[in-house]
């Protein structure tokens, strides 16, 4: 393993504004790490965020500033754009900010384009979804409102300073919008807090039987139907012997929750249903799992992944294309879209657990350990932040 040094100190007198969701848990550990690195940031989300974030328990307890909301952005509206455009301008005065952070492109990257006025270096971090799927489906789609939107981005991420995005697929995505994005693009993940998952004063969340964890969203994108088809083909042995565990019951998407909730029900086993788990809480869970199962239709370098890869616990992956540094060979991954060849995997890593597990738990403790590693992962953002300090 190769061993470099990367600068990342203290930074006084530096002042950040975030256009993020403070309730996304990998949004609010970022900025979280920004701030104990001595950046003073300001975080600006978008209305639903917002209104969200104001019965959030954490709202008294980050580091960070929540400012009043951002409008979305939106061809049909250019008036609210605008005065969404002017909030930003004020808020970098009022607080003297030197660079403008943008997490997650879609819909924030739009805000980019005002550049003009708020004069000052913007960053923008894609993460998955945003560049994978939902920004390059306006290009794919008819219609002029469409091709307006697309181009939209497009000159978005032109007049961007830097990019960051979380893995290689993300990257050539970006790519595909324009060659010319090319030298200011980085590979930089979000990364594992290896800190947290060494401790082990964690309250177990399962008691009783051996469990099997889904720790996705309850979102379509996550795809957990496929999961409870392959679990429905399981031997009764397993069905009688584990339990099955799904995350977010506290979802905002009731529709899909009770859809997820109504499959698993026809099935005859044990399922658990947790609403969002606080960081500590969901490593307890991950280090209890007997394994993790994750099949989204798109995916970028997913932390729920890295996560149980870091707490030892075997991970499956559905036929979607992941950077091959970290998952080749420290995960065990579905080929095609069968929920039968799912169950098979699933029974057979159960059933010759000792046999097949060993070797490829800890390729996947290196892995993140060496390319997904949260401390280093924030330096290199900080020391891209550099570039722009006087």
């Amino acid at each position: 393993m190769n061993v470099f040094f990367i600068r990342c100190v203290v930074i006084k007198y530096m002042v950040v504004l975030y256009v993020a969701d403070p309730n996304s848990i990998h949004d609010r550990r970022w900025i979280e790490a920004f701030c104990r690195k001595g950046i003073k940031c300001i975080v600006v989300p978008r209305w639903n965020h917002f209104h969200t974030w104001q019965n959030n328990h954490l709202k008294n307890e980050v580091s960070f500033n929540v400012e009043q909301p951002l409008p979305d952005p939106s061809v049909l509206h250019p008036l609210r754009e605008a005065k969404g455009a002017l909030h930003i301008r004020k808020l970098i005065k009022k607080y003297k900010v030197i660079i403008l952070h943008i997490i997650y492109a879609e819909p924030n990257a739009l805000w980019c384009r005002f550049k003009y006025i708020f004069k000052i270096p913007i960053f923008i971090t894609t993460h998955g979804s945003d560049i994978l799927k939902t920004i390059p489906s306006f290009d794919q789609r008819k219609g002029i409102l469409n091709r307006i939107v697309y181009e939209r981005y497009k000159t978005s991420f032109t007049y961007a300073d830097q990019i960051t995005c979380s893995s290689t697929s993300q990257r050539n995505s970006l790519l595909q919008i324009s060659a010319d994005l090319k030298p200011k693009i980085n590979v930089i993940r979000v990364g594992v807090d290896l800190g947290c998952v060494y401790q082990s004063n964690f309250s177990p969340l399962v008691d009783g039987s051996p469990f099997i964890l889904m720790p996705r969203n309850m979102q379509p994108i996550y795809n957990h139907e496929f999961t409870l088809d392959a679990i429905k083909l399981l031997d009764e042995k397993y069905k009688r012997e584990y339990s099955f565990v799904f995350l977010n019951s506290d979802t905002k998407n009731i529709e899909y929750f009770n859809k997820v909730k109504n499959k698993a029900n026809s099935i005859d086993t044990k399922f658990i249903f947790f609403p969002t788990l606080e960081h500590k809480a969901l490593i307890g869970l991950y280090k209890q799992a007997s394994l993790v199962i994750m099949n989204p239709l798109s995916d970028g370098t997913p932390v729920s992944a890295m996560e149980a890869m870091a707490c030892k616990v075997p991970v499956i992956l559905g036929p979607v294309k992941y950077d091959s540094e970290i998952f080749n060979d420290s995960v065990f991954k579905v080929e095609r879209w069968n929920p039968m060849d799912l169950a098979l995997l699933i029974t057979n890593l159960l059933a010759n657990r000792d046999d097949l597990i060993g070797k490829t738990v800890d390729n996947a403790f290196h892995a993140v350990s060496v390319y997904g590693n949260f401390e280093l992962e924030i330096c290199k953002v900080i020391n891209l932040y550099y570039k722009y300090v006087d």
